[in-house]
């Protein structure tokens, strides 16, 4: 009985990575981005950038995506049901060193348990408007606002009962 106790409490005390990711384009631009994971241990390498080394996804305006893979404690980088995809998984292994194409099955297998959220790298299509959201300490913002062109893009947390869920919002103000 003390084992299962013990067990019990340990499940309900551990911290979970169960990520979701949900954006939302509430603009008249296209939105251009990448995702960026850092290690859940703290440790600077390995980390991830979604698209592989070369490319940003592109959300078209007035619309939205949701990464979630339905594995639990894991962060969403096989996402295969959202549109638009992520194929491909940029990794960087160490400071100097290229990324190296990883496809998201992959990225998934590998590092879905040891990697979480760190920030969210974007570019509106047609303006100059860019820069990181996420947690403060991995991105340059919370939240930030383009006088130019009236965009607000914010991240906030949330939970919605199994997963952490990050939510990325664009909106024209």
């Amino acid at each position: 009985m003390k084992k299962i106790l013990t067990l019990i409490a340990a499940l309900l005390i551990s911290e979970t990575y169960a990520d979701k990711i949900e954006v939302y384009n509430n603009t008249n631009y296209d939105l251009s981005y990448n995702i960026t994971t850092h290690d859940i241990s703290g440790n600077p390498y390995p980390y991830l950038q979604s698209s592989g080394t070369s490319t940003l996804v592109t959300l078209n305006s007035w619309s939205s995506a949701v990464y979630d893979n339905n594995l639990s404690g894991t962060f969403p980088f096989y996402s295969p049901l959202t549109t638009p995809p992520i194929n491909t998984w940029g990794r960087y292994i160490a400071a100097g060193y290229p990324a190296i194409d990883t496809p998201s099955n992959i990225a998934q297998n590998i590092y879905g348990t040891s990697q979480t959220f760190a920030k969210f790298k974007f570019l509106f299509a047609g303006t100059s408007f860019s820069a990181n959201v996420g947690p403060l300490g991995y991105a340059d913002f919370d939240a930030i606002y383009d006088p130019t062109t009236s965009i607000s893009i914010q991240y906030f947390e949330g939970f919605d009962g199994t997963n952490t869920v990050y939510y990325i919002l664009a909106d024209e103000i």
